[in-house]
């Protein structure tokens, strides 16, 4: 279920800066809300991560997170209030998403319910972790660290360019040689 809205923008472009980059992005959709604020949405084809999962140590589905705060820098006096993946798949149609309290989007995880003490503070959270990926990105840093669960490997199309194999290798022969 879903509280009113109406539609704000589709295919919406605006600028985030994180460490030295800016990046431009393409929110898909955004909505304001009945009682005010807004609601991003991105339209997923695919399996959508779930809110969990968009807090580990190395963040899966950044591109909310960069919606959101590419929002506040566009429009810093409208609250986001929710983010969410609009997953549209023919075994498995639903939103996947955080949002601030129960009446922005009664469907969606809480932010609360992340151990995070309210929006601001995912806010922050996502400037801080996606601003040190962005670091990374901008220092050229290509160490080799895949998440271990899913295993990534399963799903990449790019192997034959790919360094994990090797790493791993490395890792099991000096395991080997103790």
């Amino acid at each position: 279920m879903r509280p009113p809205f109406a539609v704000q923008s589709v295919e919406a472009t605006a600028t985030v800066d994180l460490a030295s980059l800016t990046f431009q992005i393409r929110s898909d959709r955004i909505g304001a809300l009945a009682d005010g604020g807004i609601a991003i949405v991105d339209f997923k084809t695919g399996r959508a991560e779930r809110p969990g999962q968009w807090l580990d140590p190395r963040p899966r589905a950044t591109q909310l997170g960069m919606y959101v705060l590419a929002e506040r820098n566009a429009q810093p006096d409208i609250e986001v209030r929710a983010a969410a993946y609009a997953q549209l798949r023919p075994d498995a149609v639903a939103a996947v998403g955080l949002a601030a309290d129960a009446n922005a989007w009664p469907a969606l995880t809480r932010v609360s319910a992340c151990k995070l003490d309210g929006w601001q503070a995912l806010e922050v959270w996502w400037r801080s972790q996606l601003g040190a990926l962005a670091s990374e990105i901008a220092s050229g840093n290509g160490i080799v660290s895949p998440r271990q669960s899913p295993l990534a490997c399963r799903t990449c199309c790019l192997q034959p360019l790919c360094r994990i194999q090797s790493v791993r290798n490395l890792v099991e022969q000096s395991l080997d040689d103790e």
